[in-house]
């Protein structure tokens, strides 16, 4: 009998644990279920933009290379959740987004898709979430935070400005 030829399933089985460990790969991916989460977001479909944000997050795991990635995307399944009504849940997810967002390093662009304007944004979203559940006291720290994370946007605004003036 003729050995069995198995030269297809082993070039399958690697191409699949390539594609699991190419992070070039997942963030494509990645990528790729964002814009569908933030379709599905203004198409009012939250729950199932919520399922894609879950994916994205999954996929990224605790790699600290994607951690404004994994902010964006806890922020904005942070919103859908929120107009589910869910928002215990949502405000999870806000001081998630904030604590991976927060970390300001010297030169980083002023975006809001990441660094201290993100962490200003969901943090003014988690003050609304708690004050949607009764968390009146968590809601004031919220934008008291807030407020203090757009001042230091300000401030470093201020500071790219005065840096090029005096170009």
């Amino acid at each position: 009998a003729k050995p069995k030829d198995t030269s297809a399933m082993d070039t399958k089985k690697s191409t699949d644990s390539d594609d699991n460990s190419d992070p070039f790969g997942i963030k494509v991916r990645i990528d790729f279920l964002l814009r569908e989460g933030k379709d599905l977001y203004t198409s009012t479909e939250y729950g199932e933009a919520v399922g894609k944000y879950s994916l994205a997050i999954s996929l990224v795991g605790d790699s600290d290379s994607m951690d404004n990635t994994k902010a964006l995307l806890f922020a904005n399944r942070a919103a859908s959740l929120m107009m589910l009504g869910a928002y215990r849940f949502a405000a999870l997810d806000c001081a998630a987004a904030a604590n991976l967002s927060s970390t300001i390093l010297p030169g980083m662009p002023i975006t809001t898709k990441g660094g201290p304007v993100l962490t200003a944004k969901v943090l003014t979203r988690m003050g609304r979430a708690l004050l949607k559940s009764g968390d009146i006291e968590g809601a004031e720290k919220a934008f008291q935070d807030s407020i203090a994370a757009a001042d230091s946007v300000l401030a470093m605004i201020g500071h790219d400005c005065d840096s090029y003036l005096e170009q």
